[in-house]
């Protein structure tokens, strides 16, 4: 059998399914439907249960979380459900108590890490997205970093400046991108830049860094009956507070580049002050917020090249590497 790694993508997909499948026999639910929904960092499926229940089924990319970091995000959900501030996933404990599984099925050469989640039922905000959404969104953003802290982080050490834009970056590395002489002189000029501002604001303000969701585009956050709900924490970790905010104002960036709208301002100003209505936020903050801007960019462009086992994701490498390329020309 060929390896999971260097099988097709639809191969890949149907060799999840079947391990999706062996995960869930470890749990305490009656399945009757298991509908994929996703096969990029990691692969997930929606589970309908005899009594009509929806839970999502996720099978952890191998090599990019420790079991121990694993068990942190895990912790930090459970711990949100209890306090009620922030809707989000609530994970589901196993036959054994556990909050997290190993399964293996055919075409895996090893074990795989799983959890099981309940569902959060509610809608993707699309074009209709408005500026009351952002200060929707920006106030939830404020209930989380409220309700992490004393929430202890010693295996997800991800978004600082090292772990941002380092030598061993979280996400992957920008040099192992494709890149001719003149991008990667561009390119390394720009991430070397980028990191020693980091490094001077982590210093100058160590009190703003804490443990952040780090990943809440619009396909990270549902509009529900009870508000917005945040999902999807697989790269929740210790980082730069305003990361947060700045993730969403990049997919903005995305939206205003394809048409959608004109001007991010009315959006980027309704963030900030949903946000600071719970949290601290002044001129230094908005200024690292829209540095970061650059940052996700070339993180994005590490994890794609991180991800050669994934057909999909490595066939958008390319265009990646010519948009962050101009990105930074831009700067000059």
């Amino acid at each position: 059998m060929i390896p999971f790694e260097r099988a097709s993508y639809r191969a890949q997909v149907l060799r999840s399914r079947r391990l999706a499948w062996a995960a869930l026999a470890q749990y305490a639910v009656h399945v009757t439907d298991l509908r994929f929904i996703n096969h990029a960092e990691n692969t997930t499926f929606r589970a309908i249960t005899t009594r009509g229940q929806s839970l999502l089924v996720r099978i952890h990319r191998a090599g990019y979380h420790t079991r121990p970091a694993l068990d942190e995000e895990l912790a930090w959900l459970e711990r949100l459900s209890k306090n009620r501030a922030v809707l989000a996933p609530v994970p589901i404990r196993s036959r054994a108590g556990t909050l997290l599984v190993e399964a293996t099925a055919p075409g895996f050469s090893a074990p795989r890490q799983c959890d099981v989640l309940r569902w959060v039922h509610g809608r993707f905000l699309r074009r209709s997205t408005r500026p009351e959404h952002l200060r929707q969104l920006g106030e939830l953003i404020g209930r989380l970093h409220v309700g992490s802290r004393g929430q202890p982080v010693i295996h997800r050490n991800y978004w600082d400046a090292s772990g941002l834009l380092g030598d061993n970056p979280t996400l992957g590395r920008i040099d192992a991108a494709p890149l001719n002489p003149s991008q990667r002189r561009l390119l390394e000029g720009g991430r070397r830049q980028l990191l020693r501002e980091l490094q001077r604001f982590e210093r100058r303000f160590p009190e703003r860094l804490g443990l952040i969701h780090a990943d809440l585009h619009f396909g990270n956050f549902l509009s529900t009956a009870n508000g917005l709900a945040a999902i999807d924490f697989d790269d929740c970790g210790r980082g730069f507070l305003a990361y947060d905010l700045t993730i969403p104002l990049a997919a903005l960036e995305n939206r205003r580049d394809r048409g959608w709208f004109a001007d991010i301002g009315p959006f980027r100003d309704a963030l900030f002050d949903g946000y600071a209505r719970h949290c601290s936020f002044d001129s230094h903050d908005e200024t690292l917020t829209l540095r970061l801007l650059s940052v996700r960019r070339m993180c994005m462009l590490g994890w794609l090249v991180s991800r050669s086992d994934n057909p999909l994701l490595e066939q958008l490498v390319p265009k990646a590497v010519a948009e962050l390329t101009n990105h930074f020309r831009a700067l000059k």
